[in-house]
This record gives structure tokens, sequence and C-alpha cells, in this order.
């Protein structure tokens, strides 16, 4: 239950200044009372229901088409404590859609976290159920993470329409992002869906920071049954990469055939050894425009 939500992202190659067709985008954020699926843990909704951990709304995995595009609908995000209200994303490339519509190997181009416009947060937390959140509002201009990536001269604001004369008509997102197709990060997951329910990674923590942008970014799918969706078997919630996870308490992340990864935690989200930089730093995605003023966005919505 919240604002409806529809977002393109588009991915530029910023070493060819092409769109990226077929790079599997994986994406997830709490509901509108700061809570997200797949997670138990402090500060996340109840704690003492560890049912939550079987759980899988608001998470997706779509690919990106020939024009570097990749669509979803969700509902617009809620926030929660020490965070401004964002998006996670993942990259991943090269790996093969199993039978069961999970996601297998490739590697991970990009993790990392879309924004929007203070304005826009402040006019749906007026709405219900947005407006029954009890937790602490973190503005943009309080986010740690944010800030590391305006600091850097990247853009992580989606631009948006109302679809109608409020929020309550529907929200329509887009942005586009460079991804820098050569690097490889390494992640990790905070707990596996498996056939038998959820199952937390011993060194899963609770709510935190995780990767935000640098060169790699995206986003997608249309998931049945949760409001948010991609291409995992009816749950808006795919594999990716297995034995891999990422950012943030959500994240589809891939294990073996026959399984995926539910969720993540933003503080066990870490790049490769070559570059030695952690989750606290900004991980992977740039505007193509700030990349390479060649670069040009080819997608006009």
């Amino acid at each position: 239950e919240g604002v409806d939500l529809y977002a393109e992202v588009q991915i530029i190659d910023v070493n060819t200044c092409e769109p990226v067709q077929g790079l599997y985008l994986d994406f997830w954020h709490c509901n509108a009372t700061g809570v997200y699926s797949g997670i138990v843990a402090s500060g996340n909704g109840d704690s003492s229901d560890t049912t939550n951990v079987d759980k899988t709304f608001l998470r997706g995995l779509t690919p990106t088409d020939e024009d570097g595009v990749a669509s979803y609908t969700s509902i617009f995000p809620g926030h929660y404590t020490s965070r401004a209200t964002h998006i996670h994303i993942l990259g991943t490339y090269n790996g093969t859609l199993l039978e069961n519509n999970t996601y297998s190997g490739g590697y991970a181009s990009h993790v990392g976290q879309l924004f929007f416009d203070q304005d826009l947060i402040s006019e749906v937390e007026l709405t219900a159920p947005y407006s029954t959140n009890t937790q602490e509002l973190t503005t943009n201009a309080e986010d740690q993470i944010l800030s590391e990536e305006a600091a850097e001269d990247f853009d992580p604001f989606f631009e948006y329409v109302l679809l109608g004369d409020s929020v309550s008509d529907g929200v329509l997102a887009w942005i586009s992002v460079g991804v820098d197709m050569t690097r490889a990060q390494t992640i990790t997951a905070a707990g596996t869906l498996t056939a038998d329910g959820g199952v937390m990674s011993e060194s899963t923590n609770a709510m935190g920071g995780g990767g935000g942008m640098g060169p790699g970014s995206g986003m997608g799918g249309t998931a049945p049954g949760s409001g948010m969706g991609g291409t995992a078997p009816g749950s808006g919630m795919g594999g990716t990469a297995p034995g891999s996870g990422m950012g943030g308490f959500g994240g589809s992340v891939g294990g073996p055939e026959g399984s995926f990864n539910a969720a993540s935690s933003e503080t066990d989200v870490t790049q490769s050894t070559t570059t030695g930089v952690t989750q606290s730093t900004t991980s992977g995605s740039v505007a193509a425009e700030a990349s390479d003023p060649a670069c040009s966005v080819r997608r006009n919505l």
C-alpha cells in the first residue's frame, strides 16, 4: 500500500557512451512504514516477527532493453531512522536466467542507491500510510551516503512528474546513469531465500549505510503480488550472481539453481579487493554526462 511509482532507468556504458542491453537490474526498498522484506533485525519493523525473513515484497529483477532502459512498477518508498528515502540497486551482467526465473552467474558491475527530491518526499509523507510511520524522518541534507555522492558531483536523483493533481495519482520517475562495464564488485548476501523459506546470514547487521553511487547503476521490474517486481517466481524477486549479495536490508542475489538470496545487509557490501573500497564509501555509478561530456542520454520519456 502506498503511492504508485512508475520508473525508468537508462544504463549507459561510460566507456562507449552506448546504451547497455541485457544488464539485469536488481532493486529493493522498504515499504511505506520503513520495513524491508527478507530481513529480521532491530529497527526493521517488529523484530519478533521471524516470518519476515520469508517475505519478498518490494523486490525485483529485470533486464534492460535495446535502449538500455529498465522499467518497473512499485510504490514510493518510505523512510527509516538515519537514512533518507532511497532505492537500492544492483546491476549484473553475463549471467544466466534459469528455468525457475532466477538469475545466476555473471558479474556485478554496480552496487548503488537512488534518491528523490525532498519536496516530493515531503508531499508523499503527508499521505497514508506514510503518515503513520513513527520513525524519525532523515532529510536528504542529513543523509551521509547521499552527501558523499553529491561531493563527487554525481546526480543520484530521479527526475519526475506527478500523474495527476497530487502524489495520490501516482509518480512517473526516470534517470540515466553510467556504468563501467569493465568493473566487477564483490558482494555478500545477508540472507538466502530457499524453497523452505528464508535463512539469515550470520554476518547480517541492523540498519546502516550501503553502496552508493560511483561508476554503475540500475533498477527495474514489475512483480506479481507485491507491487514491485521482476523475473522472480511469483514474488517480485530474483537471483543474481551465485553466492553473492548486496547492500541494504534488501536485495535479491543468486544462490544455487532453485533458490535465490532474499536480502542483504548494507554493512555487508564491499567492492573488489583490488580497490579495497567498503560499503561506507560510494561504490559504482555516475551520470554519463558527468563521466564523459561526449555521452548523451539516448532515451526521451
